[in-house]
């Protein structure tokens, strides 16, 4: 029997089974201001006060930011207290490159990969916070920006076969990971680099779509492996609680 952890996302364990497939990893997806990071902050949470250790990585927003959006929620009034506890951390991750970048100005791409193991630094980035601290939860917010964190001259092959690694990695240690994407340029993709749909285990699409002065926010379990989903549209609201996911028709 495939072992569950909850979402901590009112609403949501129904549709996948009573919650996600531990050690699996699951892509949310969806445009800005669909509430990507506000589930994924919520998962992190839940698992840190059920004592499971869960790390939340960030590659844009400072982690200040991040908790202060995430504290103006109920499910966010603990966040000071579980990172002091150590049940809790949220980081920012700047691989070497990023920051030789920025100390030594516009040199050449191919220069830095032949001083850096740019693949090898960017892992060690994110499995270090990981692995020191036993996350049996993470993050990773967004997996959009790992293509912007390496030099232009790495195809998509290569930054393919990286987050394959780094998602086999995650398996391997037994973590559950939320991995957070910007949409697809174009319709049929469900992530912007077009494979990471492919690569994760579930896939759940938020959407916002705006009419005048009225907002309307959906959320879709598209896959999850090993599990009976329900696959249907529902609508989402931010209550002061987070995000509470409609009940669907009897």
């Amino acid at each position: 029997m495939i072992e569950r952890v909850k979402t901590g996302v009112s609403g949501l364990d129904s549709l996948v089974g009573g919650g996600f497939p531990r050690g699996s990893i699951i892509l949310v997806s969806g445009q800005a201001g669909a509430g990507k990071s506000v589930l994924a902050g919520q998962f992190a949470v839940e698992g840190a006060r059920k004592g499971e250790k869960s790390v939340y990585l960030t590659f844009e927003q400072e982690p200040d930011a991040l908790r202060q959006q995430l504290e103006s929620f109920s499910f966010g009034k603990d966040i000071a207290a579980l990172e002091k506890s150590g049940k809790l951390l949220i980081a920012r991750v700047q691989p070497e490159y990023l920051r030789l970048k920025g100390k030594m100005g516009a040199l050449p791409d191919a220069l830095f990969k032949a001083r850096l193991n740019i693949s090898e630094d960017l892992r060690k980035d994110l499995l270090k916070k990981v692995k020191e601290t036993g996350a049996q939860r993470v993050v990773i917010d967004s997996i959009s920006s790992i293509p912007l964190a390496l030099p232009r001259e790495f195809d998509a092959g290569f930054v393919k076969e990286l987050i394959m690694d780094l998602a086999d990695e995650m398996r391997a240690l037994g973590i559950t990971c939320v991995a957070i994407s910007e949409l697809g340029l174009s319709p049929e993709w469900l992530s912007r680099d077009t494979y990471s749909e492919f690569i994760s285990d579930g896939v759940i699409l938020l959407s916002l779509s705006t009419v005048g002065a009225t907002s309307t926010r959906t959320l879709q379990v598209v896959k999850m492996r090993g599990t009976k989903i329900d696959a249907g549209i529902r609508n989402f609201e931010f209550t002061a609680k987070g995000i509470e996911v409609e009940a669907g028709d009897a």
